[in-house]
């Protein structure tokens, strides 16, 4: 059996028809390759059978004996000029040589003001090129820059966890004659899958295979019936044993007299270790939290406020009259790595975190092992909302469990008489009384065609007037948010700048965006909410919703999009003084009870309910399935490494 090469070109020297002779690298050496291959780029890999014979003029010539793959690989100057973000490409030589001495090549072709970023940077822009002509996509190589070739050739697999493609890792398995491990890929990329549905630590029945079981203890956590990522539960059990430790009393002030004595209760579990609040709308979980950190300071503790997303950590500022931050800024994320940890706590005697049930598990562990050992945690959520974004459901899982809670039921009046909050309550209970519009609470009931100019009438009318933000579960369909963005950023502001587009759609001023994946370097999270100011050639330039400005790299926008509508599931931890929520029968199976409660909730005073009723009381009658965590399954108990 003859052995699989694979061959990367640097130029065609001859063709006629099919038949062609290229330059190629090949088992690191520049040689000729002669037979019948396809159009090929500079820079593109094959990969075959190719035999050696003596050509009586060139010398030593590989003849293609049988082509297996083909993969068509950018040109090192298209790379570079996108990778850089340069106005114009440079040449194939320029931009080789670049590549191989550095950015002083492109003296010219790149703005002064990036000189001291590209001499920083360019050794990661050579590992990433490196990478790229093994195979990678840009933005693999760009995640895995750190990553010595050698390791990912010897076992990609792994590397699944890190954003490598199964497709990626499987080309690679085969170059490298790793198709044995193909099992590990299998197994990874199915887990990979539950985490994104929320799942971390789901049941697993079969045997585990023997190409798999290398991967014990480091990249897999098994028990009887259950198999998970390891990095996912040991955060679970990290958790687990924060709570299970109690730190040394600390004394608050006494409780103002305007408290009930439901929201009393908060003081006492406080002061002897960590806690959680939970609690619906209307219960005065924000005042009891308030009046919570006015004792706090009069005591003279050191607090910290935290929140997993800059919207409500701008919320929080507002309602303690304290500086709250991002947990990913305070705790000092670079990109890489928190520069608070185990061995540099943050310093605090209390610590609370609003709107808990959006931290997933990894984000709830980095932030209790930056924590010291005197360190109080109180973590404030409304556990009937829907759970993180991310893996786990640590949140909700610690209130089923023996953590200290209060509970707050008690309805303030002001909230029982407001319509949003009654319908709130109504969806939480999976309820529906036959809809009628009032004052702060409008229905649009009606067929598609229907709903949709009512919607492009309400807005057009609220557009400058009065924040809003229109909100529906799921991206396809005509009342889908792909649909709505394009019809409303038509009616609402159309145009913009020639040389901007997001997602196809033009880019002006006034225009909201939402980032749609974390990009902790440029200090965006997912669901990170902006409006344009301005933009040139090279950047926008964002107002964030904390009000800071921030410009953003062309090379860094792929994952920015319009927001005039966005997810239910991205709107969390957010609130308007007007929602617009879009629920129709085309959603499908995909809405539920706790969509519908999560989106109404994010009003503060006013709200329109668009759609069909039957998809409204459809959506209620279906709950969120479970997510299937090692915390659900008692591990804040016995089963503590």
């Amino acid at each position: 059996m003859h052995a699989v090469s694979q061959a990367r070109i640097e130029r065609e020297v001859y063709r006629k028809g099919r038949f062609a002779v290229l330059e190629v690298e090949l088992q690191g050496r520049r040689v000729r390759l002669a037979g019948e291959l396809p159009p090929l780029l500079p820079g593109s890999c094959i990969e075959g059978v190719f035999t050696p014979f003596s050509h009586p003029r060139y010398g030593l010539t590989y003849r293609v004996e049988d082509l297996r793959e083909v993969r068509s690989l950018p040109e090192a100057r298209a790379w570079l000029a996108e990778r850089l973000n340069l106005q114009k490409a440079p040449d194939p030589a320029t931009a080789l040589q670049a590549l191989r001495e550095g950015p002083g090549v492109l003296e010219g072709l790149t703005p002064p003001a990036l000189k001291r970023w590209l001499t920083l940077a360019w050794p990661q822009i050579q590992a990433e090129w490196r990478l790229v002509q093994r195979g990678l996509s840009p933005e693999s190589a760009r995640l895995l820059w750190r990553v010595p070739p050698d390791s990912l050739e010897a076992n990609p697999y792994p590397y699944l966890l890190e954003g490598l493609t199964r497709a990626e890792a499987d080309h690679l398995a085969r170059r490298h004659g790793r198709e044995g491990l193909a099992p590990q890929g299998q197994i990874l990329e199915e887990l990979l899958e539950q985490a994104r549905q929320g799942h971390t630590f789901p049941p697993y029945p079969h045997p585990l295979p023997e190409a798999a079981r290398p991967l014990l203890d480091t990249l897999l956590y098994r028990e009887p019936g259950r198999l998970g990522l390891t990095r996912y539960v040991q955060a679970e059990q990290a958790i687990a044993r924060f709570f299970r430790r109690r730190p040394a009393p600390l004394r608050l002030a006494p409780p103002p007299a305007g408290l009930t004595q439901e929201q009393r209760q908060l003081w006492p579990r406080v002061e002897e270790g960590h806690a959680l609040l939970t609690g619906g709308p209307g219960t005065g979980k924000s005042y009891t939290c308030a009046a919570l950190l006015e004792a706090a300071h009069r005591a003279r503790l050191e607090v910290v406020l935290l929140a997993p997303t800059g919207k409500a950590a701008v919320r929080l500022s507002e309602l303690a009259d304290h500086q709250a931050h991002t947990i990913h800024a305070r705790l000092g994320w670079d990109g890489e790595r928190f520069a608070h940890g185990p061995h540099h706590p943050l310093s605090a005697d209390l610590v609370v975190v609003d709107e808990a049930s959006m931290a997933d598990v990894e984000l709830l562990a980095a932030l209790v092992a930056a924590l010291s050992p005197h360190t109080h945690l109180l973590l404030v959520g409304d556990a009937d909302q829907l759970p993180p974004v991310g893996p786990g459901a640590p949140f909700q899982d610690l209130l089923r469990g023996p953590t200290p809670q209060v509970r707050l039921t008690q309805l303030q009046r002001r909230a029982r008489e407001h319509p949003v909050t009654r319908l709130s309550y109504q969806f939480r209970a999976g309820q529906l009384e036959p809809p009628h519009s009032e004052e702060g609470l409008s229905w649009r009931l009606g067929e598609t065609s229907q709903v949709l100019q009512w919607l492009l009438e309400d807005t057009q009318r609220l557009w400058g007037k009065t924040r809003f933000q229109v909100l529906a579960p799921v991206y396809r369909g005509p009342l889908g948010i792909e649909a709505l963005n394009r019809v409303l950023k038509e009616r609402l502001n159309p145009g913009g700048y020639p040389d901007w587009r997001l997602g196809g759609l033009p880019v002006a001023p006034g225009d909201p965006l939402i980032q749609l994946r974390n990009d902790y370097a440029l200090g965006l999270a997912n669901g990170q909410l902006m409006e344009v100011q301005s933009a040139d050639a090279q950047s926008l330039l964002v107002r964030l919703d904390d009000g800071s400005y921030k410009p953003i790299p062309r090379s860094q926008s792929r994952h920015l999009r319009h927001a005039f509508a966005i997810s239910i599931h991205r709107s969390q931890g957010s609130q308007w003084p007007c929602v617009l929520l879009v629920v129709s029968r085309e959603h499908g199976a995909f809405v539920n009870r706790e969509m519908l409660y999560t989106g109404l909730t994010r009003s503060q005073h006013s709200a329109i309910l668009y759609g069909q009723l039957e998809a409204y009381r459809d959506a209620l009658a279906r709950r969120a399935s479970g997510r299937q965590t090692w915390l659900s399954q008692g591990g804040s108990h016995d089963r503590i490494p």
